[in-house]
């Protein structure tokens, strides 16, 4: 029984670090996004009306995989680590607020620049 109990607690540790990758490769993958956003600040012929799309589906897309990762892990690991957990959760959603508003005021830019540019 003993042996059962290690195999089982190994198990579980195996599924929150595993848990844990896919939470921190969901968040790369939005922090490449931003990132790709803020150079598009800089520089508006980076980004699309159409990328903004694709950007903002995708972003859409990590949210949802986020937040359900998150609620596994919560389910997987002890009480006394939820806050920690939590906190990890504001910091995405703030990187996803944030890759948001740059979608939207990248669109209204480009948006703008498009009806001067086909209106003389």
């Amino acid at each position: 029984m003993g042996l059962d109990y290690t195999r089982e607690k190994k198990d579980e540790e195996t599924d929150l670090k595993l848990r844990i990758h896919q939470r921190g490769q969901i968040k790369r993958r939005v922090t490449l996004i931003d990132r790709s956003l803020v150079e598009a600040e800089d520089d508006a012929t980076k980004m699309s009306l159409t990328l903004l799309k694709v950007f903002q589906k995708k972003l859409d897309v990590h949210y949802q995989e986020y937040t359900a990762v998150h609620q596994e892990m919560l389910e997987a690991c002890p009480a006394s680590k939820f806050e920690e957990q939590d906190e990890m959760l504001m910091e995405f959603d703030s990187l996803h607020i944030e890759a948001l508003e740059r979608i939207e005021l990248l669109s209204a830019k480009l948006r703008a620049n498009t009806n001067r540019c086909s209106h003389p």
